[in-house]
């Protein structure tokens, strides 16, 4: 019988067996591996997975430093699944194609360091299916749908919920970690904008893109932080971020906003009242238990609109794309295509294989990202931190809340809470603060897993 359950095991509780001699990183590795080649297909979760061969080698080096006294860090022996947008060194027997067939054979010189289209669609790895929604993604839905995995890293989040591995890393630009891990039932953190190097990340916008971490546990995203951390980064906490797990309310100052004025948008999903009871009846309750366990918590607190930042984003990503995928392209060996130009005669030649996606509108935007960034941090967050006397705020994960900490740079991160009983579909609470504060988001994290543990509904 296998000493860990792979659907609620955390990398520390590997760390724990590891210590304790009762299991073994070729061990672990053989499960997780047995348990993606018996599932993936039904999911399509991962596009690639390091040959056995190679993966087995790596995990009998690790036993054997590990066998010897050399502890590589918190982290050591745990597998992890990376976004495939994230450079990894030819060594590990993965491609890096932003799931498309385009970049089979762009090669990356080394690890990195640290619309229509439905959201968790690519076309080399297919749908990704939620593993919580009856019936699985409904084509007729719009993009961000209900039966959806959510956005870019559904991949990432989605193999944590199924066990494919106890952590993984994704990307965001535009909401994509708090999404998909709202969909997933998972922890997820965004740092600040700067705090972690992109070099050998596939970009979509290098003034928006951020790499983060994705897991059960806020130990777990916490060690993962730490290890994926600009070293240069000066405003990390004495003993690192897993100092910051200690499942404590003190301190922290909450300040939710009224989930009926945040929906999810129906740009991207069909309104739904059902859904919306629900989600506003689970928030709140959730809120009241707080507040009678005597957490600082006020609900409601007003809070911007959203207004000018409808069209940041998408002006600002836009502008910008074709010089940021050029510059990543130059730094990679790929014989099929060198720049985005190439790129784009590539998927009209292979349209059976591609589905491009249509162009935005553009507009200048140096002056449009200053106006999103006023309005997203000095007139959004830091002001309503400040007149409501708070630290965090608090609102529903599928809703343009993003928008505020994507166009200010400010950290986010995502707190698991419920299951819609229509289809299954798991949600949760975004949490955003100011600047160079991923303390408190740690310290949040593991305070909210004490009062609201992990659910575990998925039967494979």
């Amino acid at each position: 019988m296998a000493p860990f359950n792979v659907l609620t095991a955390t990398a520390s509780d590997l760390q724990t067996l590891y210590q304790g001699g009762n299991l073994t990183t070729v061990e672990a590795t053989e499960l997780y591996m047995q348990h993606i080649l018996n599932h993936n297909h039904r999911f399509n979760a991962l596009i690639d997975v390091t040959p056995q061969e190679q993966v087995l080698a790596l995990a009998t080096q690790l036993d054997q430093e590990r066998a010897e006294g050399v502890i590589r860090g918190p982290l050591h022996g745990v597998p992890i699944v990376v976004k495939d947008n994230i450079a990894t060194h030819p060594d590990l027997g993965l491609r890096t194609t932003g799931g498309s067939y385009a970049f089979l054979d762009l090669k990356p010189k080394e690890t990195a360091p640290g619309a229509g289209m439905p959201c968790g669609w690519s076309a080399r790895g297919g749908q990704t299916q939620s593993p919580y929604v009856h019936g699985g993604w409904d084509p007729t839905e719009k993009f961000g749908g209900h039966s959806g995995p959510g956005g870019s890293s559904s991949g990432s989040a989605t193999s944590v919920a199924l066990g494919f591995a106890p952590v993984s890393v994704g990307t965001e630009t535009w909401g994509s970690l708090i999404m998909p891990a709202s969909r997933a039932n998972v922890f997820t953190l965004k740092g600040t904008r700067g705090v972690v190097q992109m070099q050998g990340v596939m970009p979509v916008n290098d003034i928006l893109d951020i790499v983060g971490p994705l897991a059960r546990r806020a130990l777990d995203i916490a060690n993962v932080f730490d290890a994926m951390l600009d070293p240069g980064y000066p405003f990390q906490p004495e003993g690192g971020y897993s100092a910051k797990v200690t499942g404590s309310w003190e301190g922290l100052r909450l300040g939710a906003v009224q989930t009926a004025d945040w929906r999810i948008d129906e740009i991207l999903a069909e309104p739904d009242e059902d859904w919306f009871d629900q989600q506003e009846h689970d928030i709140v309750a959730a809120y009241d238990k707080l507040k009678g366990l005597g957490v600082n918590i006020k609900h409601p607190i007003p809070f911007a609109k959203r207004g000018p930042l409808a069209n940041v984003l998408g002006d600002v990503i836009n502008h910008n794309f074709v010089r940021c995928f050029d510059e990543f392209l130059s730094d990679v060996e790929s014989g099929s295509v060198r720049n985005v130009k190439q790129l784009v005669k590539w998927n009209r030649d292979h349209a059976d294989l591609e589905m491009p996606s249509e162009a935005w509108p553009t507009e200048t935007t140096q002056a449009r990202l200053k106006e999103g960034e006023h309005h997203a941090a000095a007139e959004g967050i830091d002001r309503y931190l400040r007149e409501n006397d708070v630290d965090v705020i608090l609102g529903p994960a599928d809703c343009w809340l993003t928008d505020f900490a994507c166009v200010a740079g400010y950290p986010s991160a995502m707190l698991p809470l419920s299951f819609w009983k229509k289809n299954g579909r798991a949600f949760g609470i975004i949490a955003i603060t100011s600047k160079n504060r991923e303390d408190l988001l740690i310290q949040l994290m593991s305070a909210w897993e004490t009062v609201f543990p992990l659910k575990f509904p998925l039967k494979l």
